[in-house]
């Protein structure tokens, strides 16, 4: 057994160790530059758990609980309202949409849909994928697992789900700044074969893939969700607060927690206070990051968005609207203290896909592509400014980060 830390573990060489240490099967693929690394754990719910582009002196941004590792998979099949689940961290996993509602996975059938039934069904939490296939220069790893889902109408859902992560060594967001700029970043391709006798229809098993990353909060922290400009008659808010109720743990949130202007919302993500936003696909431009203040370090989320298909509501708790108008991409972030293992600050970038309608062995395929990139005053204002609406001193100033 791994001595369990307080700190919670940063740099990559120590978060290796401590994946072999407990049993968690760590693989290393490695680009054409060997410092670049993506370390991926498919026995672990088939998730990626942290990039580097310094190789085990590198350092990540992506949670790792070191307490969860060392404790293994503890929840098990178990029932709804415990509070607890296998959160291993890691930068990104894959869950399935939609979460609440009339067709949601998150509860068992006929109990009401409030936290204390809340449920985390084994295929999201306890679920071992296998290495089917490594490619020979080391840079790409596809993993499998077979997927079992009931929905809150009680109608089974069995797939055939396949993850392939390749590494990728240059990133656009970084297009012509050179040498000013570190990234490294991975590309996953989820492929769900519905595996079942039946179709999966939107009348009686919507269904959507969900990639859902976990980052360490700082001080000066902020959470970019760039979006389409326009009349919210026509395209709705730039965000939902649906969400909101669910989280909130004080009644309310404090003053200038998040704010949407020009083009971006940006979030305060710096462990005082927990929330969740989500954006629709009518304003979604199709990325989302996270920037710290203080390191000038940000990961991107990229993806393909669709805005003339449904997508299956993604809500946590009850929602009366259309459940097939939900949101493409949210963040969440909570209360905690940065750097502490026990109640540590995080947040989480997460993106979906359309809705899947899938006839017996057809398939979908859900694309993300995930970028760390570090870089100088210049270089990251460059980024803010080309690609999320906004300015790095702006964000000084709603941050409060330092100069």
């Amino acid at each position: 057994m791994v001595k369990q830390s307080l700190k919670v573990p940063v740099r990559v060489g120590e978060i290796l160790n401590l994946l072999e240490q407990t049993g968690s099967e760590p693989v290393v693929l490695k680009g054409a530059d060997p410092q670049k690394w993506v370390v991926v754990c498919p026995s672990l719910v088939g998730r990626v758990m942290c990039t580097s582009f310094a190789g085990t002196e590198g350092q990540t941004r992506g949670f790792i609980n070191a307490p969860q590792l060392q404790k293994g998979f503890s929840c098990g099949d178990q029932g709804a309202g415990t509070g607890d689940w296998n959160n291993f961290g890691g930068i990104e996993r894959i869950w399935f949409t939609p979460e609440g509602g009339k067709f949601g996975f998150g509860f068992p059938p006929g109990k009401a849909q409030n936290l204390d039934n809340y449920l985390i069904q084994p295929a999201m939490q306890d679920q071992r994928y296998s290495v089917i296939a490594r490619s020979e220069d080391g840079k790409l790893l596809t993993c499998a697992a077979p997927i079992a889902l009931t929905n809150y109408q009680g109608h089974a859902v069995k797939l055939s789900v396949r993850r392939q992560i390749t590494v990728l060594e240059h990133s656009p967001f970084a297009a012509g700044l050179g040498q000013q700029v570190k990234c490294v970043g991975f590309e996953s391709k989820t492929w769900a074969t519905n595996a079942g006798p039946k179709n999966l229809s939107r009348d009686e098993t919507p269904l959507g893939l969900w990639t859902l990353g976990i980052y360490n909060s700082g001080p000066h922290t902020v959470v970019l969700l760039p979006y389409r400009e326009g009349p919210e008659a026509e395209l709705g808010p730039p965000v939902s607060t649906d969400y909101l109720p669910s989280f909130l743990l004080h009644g309310s949130l404090p003053p200038g927690q998040w704010t949407a202007k020009n083009g971006c919302v940006v979030i305060r993500a710096n462990g005082k206070a927990q929330s969740k936003l989500e954006m629709r696909r009518r304003r979604a431009l199709g990325r989302l990051a996270s920037l710290d203040l203080d390191t000038l370090s940000i990961d991107i989320v990229d993806f393909p968005i669709y805005p003339e298909q449904p997508y299956p509501a993604s809500y946590f708790l009850p929602y009366d609207g259309d459940p097939l108008d939900g949101g493409v991409l949210s963040s969440y972030m909570n209360e905690g203290q940065p750097g502490n293992a026990e109640k540590p600050a995080i947040h989480e970038l997460e993106v979906c896909s359309p809705l899947a309608e899938l006839a017996p062995g057809q398939q979908s395929c859900h694309t993300s592509r995930v970028y760390q990139l570090q870089g100088d005053e210049a270089a990251i204002d460059q980024i803010c400014r080309r690609f999320f609406n906004t300015r790095l001193k702006e964000l000084r100033e709603f941050a409060g980060g330092s100069p």
